[in-house]
């Protein structure tokens, strides 16, 4: 379309304008169904050119898009190698070399070793997207996690991986990584999946092609001290060496959230000479935004200074003689509404004196105990009670109501508001390029992730639904649009009332004046439906003229205020609708260690896809489903041992189902076969104890639009 000119459509891709005159012109190229999902400008879809007295070929530049997708799955047994020990029990025990980034190092050339045999089996059709997903515990090391520094490296190694042209079209989810980190003393686990859009090709782009997905919901993911077998020449101590972090952990934690949970005693990354096991580990895994938000009001409201730990024994504070506090402890304690926290606190009948030192005693050993993360998510939860968490929270809600210049949502005190939409679900173009930073393309693919038990817990269900600001803003829009129209009415309906009363007051009043007294009340009764006292009618016309005069000067402004609402509205409307429309999963991914696709929990939306990639097992109760729906399982038989669950034998397993049309309130699935599963001859002894296991390809699926 030349500027100024109406529209021409093509159906050959080309247009001969004719003749135009010589001069500047502005050339636009649109398509002429907005909606397609086929093709899409690889250039800028508007061009200035001059032209000369010549033919001049102006060019516009498309490119296919994704119409199909081709899951892969990697499946094998992940998880810590079981044994049937001699006194006749179970036991579990990592396998991998013993140093960190030797072990790292044979991970990653098996997993390119077994991403080129995929590439050789699916090919490289420019309109499929491939999706390789490894299952949840590929990298736990030697020992069950790897340190921050490790994580780190790792990540770089991945990315190395693939950043060659020739993985364009394809995304990796590399499995799952376990880390640890140190906080207030107590080790931190986070288990995160790295997932990562291939064929950036510069180091620098690196980054936009690299989402860190976090798992949150914890389930038990080391071995607990009892069952865990330790190598006879490895140390029997762990050895916490507490050094400062520099890039390595914002590389991993800046995918999560903005903030770290609040590190009492700064980021440390411990290192260990032994494996880890389960009571090392506080119960939770890196927060969330809320999380860590309600995190910083905690530590904000304990007070506490971590790293002088020579002026106060905490362990020996007597904290039922409030009194035995040394002065310095509190010196630095937040104040709400200006006043202590203790003396707000017993401004209610239901706190006593000496109740806030207690409690903040009692959260402070939770703290210690449990670390942070569990502590805020007991809280939130409601379940903490029995150490004081649920009056802790209502002080957390009356600091959060006298800070308004903070702007900090209730919402970080609701456990149903724990989980934002971009701690789970996220976009690309359907071409090759990076992640979308936002995703408000019409031609997208919109994928959820959840690391195995947050898929029974249906994160990224929830999570879909929860976008509160967006829903605030329009619900904000609303009301004053409601508000302004209502009055908008009132003084549309007002003014000629008060016009007329005006009028007839003005002839009363001058009736009176003019002393005839009978016709004025007779006025009086005509305009007002009732007697009043005459000697009040001056005073009433005062008002009628003041009130009028107000309301022509009320009028343009509440009008022109309208006018901005209803704006503001319909932006707001806008913003809800893609918010809306971007919700909506094209394909959930699971990678796990012990989980089955759950249709309560699936989120993929109709012509969708559920995918799950399981590196351990499933329960007696869940596996006939699997079966059922036609899962792909690779058997494993652990020799001369007993049959038990969870330990003998083991059902790493793959599954693909398609979302089709709702059947009243369930969730109407349909299998979708592999293609091939081919077992894979690669010695993988010194990481992975029962084999190399099996390719899954599924055949190719055509994207929802």
């Amino acid at each position: 379309m030349v500027e100024g000119g109406s529209p021409e459509e093509t159906k050959d891709g080309e247009y001969d304008f004719g003749h135009l005159k010589p001069g500047r012109y502005k050339l636009a190229a649109v398509f002429s169904n907005p909606n397609q999902t086929e093709f899409d400008f690889s250039d800028p879809t508007e061009k200035n050119i001059e032209l000369m007295d010549k033919d001049e070929v102006v060019v516009f530049q498309v490119e296919p898009l994704y119409t199909k997708v081709v899951f892969v799955g990697h499946c094998l047994l992940t998880i810590a190698k079981q044994i049937w020990s001699e006194g006749k029990e179970w036991k579990s025990q990592y396998t991998g070399l013993k140093s960190e980034e030797a072990d790292i190092q044979k991970r990653v050339e098996l997993l390119g070793n077994i991403i080129n045999i995929a590439y050789g089996k699916v090919g490289n059709k420019d309109d499929e997207l491939k999706v390789f997903v490894v299952p949840e515990c590929f990298f736990l090391g030697p020992n069950g996690a790897y340190s921050v520094n490790g994580v780190s490296s790792l990540i770089g190694k991945l990315q190395n991986l693939v950043k060659d042209l020739k993985w364009r079209h394809w995304m990796f989810v590399f499995g799952t990584v376990n880390g640890f980190s140190s906080v207030s003393g107590k080790l931190e686990l986070f288990n995160i999946a790295p997932v990562i859009r291939g064929g950036f090709q510069l180091a620098d782009q690196a980054p936009a092609c690299t989402k860190l997905i976090q798992k949150t919901f914890y389930s038990e993911e080391m071995p607990l001290q009892a069952g865990l077998k330790q190598a006879e020449d490895e140390a029997t101590l762990v050895r916490l060496v507490r050094e400062l972090l520099a890039a390595a952990w914002d590389l991993i934690q800046k995918t999560f959230y903005s903030e770290e949970m609040p590190l009492q005693a700064g980021p440390v990354s411990p290192t260990a000479e032994q494996p880890f096991f389960g009571e090392m580990f506080g119960k939770a895994f890196g927060a969330t935004e809320n999380e860590a938000t309600f995190g910083r009001l905690v530590q904000e409201l304990l007070a506490v200074t971590w790293d002088d730990k020579t002026k106060w024994d905490v362990e020996k504070k007597d904290w039922a003689n409030p009194s035995a506090t040394p002065e310095w402890a509190n010196k630095d304690e937040v104040r709400i509404s200006g006043k202590t926290i203790d003396a707000f606190c017993r401004e209610d009948k239901k706190w006593g004196e000496g109740d806030w030192e207690r409690v903040k005693g009692q959260v402070l050993d939770q703290v210690k105990t449990k670390g942070m993360i569990s502590v805020v998510r007991d809280m939130r939860a409601g379940t903490g009670a029995q150490w004081g968490g649920d009056r802790f929270t209502e002080v957390v809600g009356w600091y959060i109501a006298s800070k308004p210049e903070a702007k900090i949502s209730p919402d970080v005190l609701k456990p149903d508001q724990t989980f934002f939409r971009e701690d789970f679900i996220f976009s690309c173009a359907r071409k090759p390029g990076p992640w979308l930073e936002a995703d408000n393309l019409p031609r997208k693919i919109t994928f959820g992730l959840e690391i195995c038990a947050d898929h029974s817990k249906a994160r990224v269900k929830s999570a879909r639904s929860n976008d509160t600001e967006i829903a605030k803003q329009f619900d904000e829009a609303t009301q004053k649009v409601r508000k302004l129209t209502n009055e908008k009415k009132e003084l549309s309906s007002t003014e000629p009332k008060f016009t007329r009363e005006k009028e007839a007051l003005e002839k009363i009043v001058q009736l009176l004046k003019n002393g005839k007294n009978d016709e004025a009340k007779k006025e009086i009764k005509n305009t007002f439906s009732e007697d009043r006292d005459p000697n009040t009618m001056e005073g009433l016309l005062n008002q009628r003229t003041e009130a009028l005069k107000a309301i022509a000067d009320r009028k343009p402004k509440c009008e022109e205020e309208l006018q901005k609402a209803t704006a503001d509205k319909q932006r707001a409307q806008l913003l809800k609708s893609a918010s809306d429309i971007q919700k909506q999963v094209d394909i959930h991914l699971v990678p796990s260690a012990g989980m089955v696709l759950l249709p309560e929990s699936i989120a993929a939306k109709e012509g969708g896809f559920a995918f799950n990639c399981d590196g351990w097992n499933a329960s007696s109760v869940l596996l006939p489903m699997i079966q059922k729906r036609g899962g792909r399982i690779v058997p494993v038989k652990i020799a001369n041992a007993p049959d038990d669950q969870g330990h003998n034998p083991l059902s790493p397993h793959s599954e693909l189902l398609m979302v089709g049309k709702p059947k009243g309130n369930d969730v109407n699935l349909t299998p979708v076969t592999t293609l091939s599963f081919d077992p894979l001859n690669v010695d993988v002894s010194e990481i992975f104890a029962e084999g190399p296991g099996q390719l899954h390809i599924y055949p190719a699926q055509s994207l929802p639009s």
